[in-house]
C-alpha cells in the first residue's frame, strides 16, 4: 500500500511512524511517499501542532521517502507527459502506458522517486533525439542503449515528440489548439524537472 503524504503549509510537518518511533521531516509543499502492508487496518492521526503520526500495523516497518517541492517538479512532469500522451489515440496511450510499466519496474528497486528521476532522464533523451530529426515521422523511434527497463520511457519520449510535431502542422488535433510541449505552461514544468535531473 502507498500512501503520499503531503505538507501544503508553509512549515515543516513531523511525520512519526508507531510503533517504530520513526520520526520524518516532511518540508513544506514536500510530501512523505510511505510503503505500508496490504489489506492491514492502517490509521492516521492528525494533530494540531504540525504533526502527523502514523500507526503501522503490519509486521515490517514502513519504508519512507520524503521528497521536496523541487524534487516533485520530475513527478509533475512525467504525470503531464502521460495525460498528454493520453490525447493521441492508441499510439498515446500506449506510450503513456510504457512510461507508467518504466516507472514501475524502477520504483521495486530504486525507490518511489529514484525510479521517477530515471524514466524522466529516459523520456526526455528520447523527446530530445525524435524532436532534432529534420522530419520527425513515422514509427521510428529513437534508439536506446541505457537500461531495458528504460526503454518504455525512452521511447514514450519518441512518440511525444513525433505528436508534438503533427499538432504544430494539425493544431485542431489537441482541444487546445497548440503542441502540447511547446505550451508556456510545458515550458515550466519541464524546466523544472530538467534543474533537478540535471
Amino acid at each position: 500500500m502507498k500512501l503520499p503524504i503531503r505538507n501544503r503549509t508553509a512549515t515543516s510537518l513531523t511525520l512519526f511512524v508507531e510503533p517504530w518511533c520513526s520520526q520524518y521531516e516532511i518540508p513544506p509543499e514536500g510530501e512523505a511517499i510511505v510503503i505500508l502492508a496490504d489489506g492491514k487496518a492502517h490509521s492516521l492521526d492528525l494533530c494540531p501542532e504540525n504533526w502527523v503520526t502514523l500507526w503501522n500495523e503490519g509486521q515490517t516497518e514502513a519504508v519512507v521517502e520524503v521528497i521536496s517541492r523541487e524534487q516533485n517538479a520530475v513527478v509533475d512532469a512525467l504525470s503531464f507527459a502521460s495525460r498528454w500522451l493520453n490525447h493521441y489515440g492508441s499510439q498515446g496511450r500506449a506510450a503513456a502506458e510504457d512510461l507508467e510499466r518504466a516507472i514501475d519496474r524502477g520504483e521495486k528497486s530504486l525507490g518511489y522517486l529514484r525510479a521517477r528521476f530515471a524514466a524522466y532522464h529516459a523520456f526526455r533523451e528520447g523527446f530530445r533525439k525524435k524532436a532534432a530529426e529534420a522530419d520527425p515521422r513515422g514509427g521510428d523511434l529513437p534508439t536506446w542503449k541505457g537500461s531495458k527497463g528504460l526503454k518504455g520511457a525512452h521511447g514514450a519520449g519518441g512518440v511525444a515528440a513525433y505528436w508534438n510535431y503533427r499538432t504544430r502542422l494539425e493544431p485542431n488535433l489537441v482541444e487546445l489548439g497548440e503542441a502540447p510541449f511547446d505550451t508556456e505552461m510545458a515550458h515550466l514544468i519541464f524546466g523544472g524537472a530538467d534543474v533537478m535531473v540535471g
